[in-house]
């Protein structure tokens, strides 16, 4: 008998994926999809409340990218070491 265990990164939703990410430097000076996803995020909570709508759809649009691009996923995997990132949107 053997056993398989797996490490999954469950995204729960978009403001868990920001909080995740914002403490990890090195993914956001790597690669400009979390740079630019962090950013619209950071300008949703802390900019101008006149701009908060279109930095939330910008925001939610490069997490939508985020959750499909394979290459982002892998990235993730690789820094969290884990097996498979799951985005449950």
């Amino acid at each position: 008998m053997s056993i398989e265990i797996k490490r999954n990164l469950n995204i729960v939703t978009i403001d868990y994926f920001y909080k995740v990410i914002k403490v990890h430097d090195v993914l956001i000076d790597k690669h400009h999809k979390f740079a630019a996803f962090h950013d619209y995020m950071y300008s949703y909570y802390n900019g101008c409340p006149c701009d908060a709508d279109n930095a939330l759809a910008n925001a939610k649009q490069e997490f939508d990218d985020l959750s499909k691009t394979e290459e982002c996923i892998l990235i993730l995997k690789n820094h969290f070491n884990c097996d498979n990132v799951i985005f449950n949107k």
